[in-house]
C-alpha cells in the first residue's frame, strides 16, 4: 500500500511538471506592444495608454552587482483606467497583468536601465504589451 502511494504522488509529481503545458503569455501569444515616452500617449491594440509617472525604481543597476533585483512601478492610464503596474516578465508573472476589455495589458520594460555610472536625467520610455484574455 505504502509503495501504491508513493507511485501515485511521483506519478503526480511528474506530470505536473509536464513542459508541453503552454504558457499563456508566451511573446507570440501577444495582440499588441507599444513603447511610449513619459508623459506621452500612444495607442496599444486599440487601447490609448498614457505613461504617467514612475512611481518608484529601485532595480538593480546594470553595472552593479545587487543582492537584489529590484523592481519598477510605473502609472498609466489605459482608456479611462488609471493604474500602476510592475514592469514583470508576462511569461513568468502572469498575475501582474491588468484585465482591459478582452485584453491583458502588461507594463514589460522601463529604459533606461539603471547604471551607477550614467548620467541621470534621462526621459524614460515604457513598453507595454497587450495578450488576449483568458
Amino acid at each position: 500500500m505504502r509503495i501504491s502511494a508513493l507511485a501515485l504522488l511521483l506519478a503526480l509529481g511528474l506530470t505536473a511538471c509536464d513542459s508541453a503545458d503552454p504558457v499563456p503569455y508566451a511573446a507570440e501569444s501577444r495582440t499588441g506592444e507599444a513603447t511610449v515616452a513619459l508623459g506621452g500617449t500612444t495607442s496599444l491594440d486599440g487601447l490609448s495608454v498614457t505613461f504617467a509617472s514612475v512611481v518608484t525604481d529601485s532595480r538593480c543597476p546594470a553595472d552593479a552587482e545587487c543582492v537584489w533585483a529590484g523592481e519598477a512601478i510605473v502609472s498609466v492610464a489605459l482608456g479611462e483606467v488609471a493604474r500602476d503596474l510592475r514592469v514583470v516578465d508576462p511569461e513568468t508573472r502572469s498575475e501582474e497583468g491588468v484585465r482591459i476589455g478582452d485584453r491583458i495589458v502588461f507594463a514589460v520594460a522601463l529604459t533606461p536601465e539603471p547604471r551607477v555610472s550614467a548620467p541621470a536625467g534621462v526621459p524614460p520610455t515604457l513598453t507595454l504589451a497587450a495578450y488576449p484574455a483568458p
